[in-house]
């Protein structure tokens, strides 16, 4: 009786997680500030099966005289299990930067992923693709899959404009009309497309971080007076 009661909880635990999953990744595109949850949500899954399993060690050892022994070898194999994930990737990241000379900026492809490189951490490196989305690649991916085509173009910087637009649009077609106007500029990357992102609302006007990427910061200059005249705002900037 008490294996049918763990299925179902086991079960039970399975929908939770992959209902409150999907409707994560469903509502973050409303609300934008539900992505961090959403990235967090495998780390609450983790720890949710964690607490199942000592749940089911109870269950059925609880008046066994070597519960407790069995409780602290279940904390001795995910103490473990953790450690070696986390050590074999920083084992990775130091290898792999023993080998290859990188630094933010580089571009390089990682399997069928390219881009450059935004930051490198101690277990994985984040990359802006092609695409302009940040990916996060483990260190341990990085040692085992091709590294082709690494170069560090000289010039090309990273920018950040915090703009104010008018709600003239609605979002979807503002951000379309972000994306064509520094599509056609002659002073950006055509390489890197901006990364635009919605910070949030008030009356009549949208918040917006635009990160672009020029040769220098001269150009980012030409860039972001176009976004003002155009959209009617004023942003301010950071490389």
């Amino acid at each position: 009786m008490k294996f049918i009661y763990i299925a179902i909880a086991a079960l039970a635990v399975l929908m939770f997680l992959k209902i409150v999953g999907a409707i994560l990744i469903k509502a973050r595109q409303k609300y934008p500030y539900l992505k961090k949850v959403q990235k967090a949500f495998p780390l609450f899954g983790i720890a949710l099966w964690i607490a199942f399993a000592f749940w089911v060690v109870r269950i059925l050892f609880k008046d066994d005289t070597l519960y407790d022994s069995i409780n602290i070898g279940l904390v001795a194999i995910i103490v473990i299990l953790v450690s070696w994930i986390v050590f074999r990737d920083i084992v990775a990241g130091a290898v792999f930067r023993m080998q290859n000379d990188v630094n933010n900026g580089d571009f390089i492809k990682v399997g069928e992923l390219s881009g450059h490189i935004k930051s490198i951490g101690l277990t994985h490196l984040d990359m802006i693709s092609d695409k302009g989305q940040i990916v996060k690649i483990p260190n341990l991916r990085l040692s085992k899959e091709l590294i082709s085509g690494l170069s560090s173009p000289e010039g090309i910087e990273e920018f950040t404009i915090h703009l104010s637009v008018n709600k003239s649009f609605g979002k979807p077609e503002i951000e379309e009309k972000i994306n064509c106007e520094i599509a056609n500029s002659p002073w950006c990357n055509f390489k890197n497309p901006p990364v635009i992102k919605f910070q949030g609302e008030e009356a009549g006007v949208y918040h917006y971080d635009v990160m672009v990427f020029t040769l220098n910061p001269q150009h980012f200059n030409l860039v972001e007076k176009m976004l003002q005249d155009k959209f009617g705002s004023k942003p301010d900037a950071s490389a």
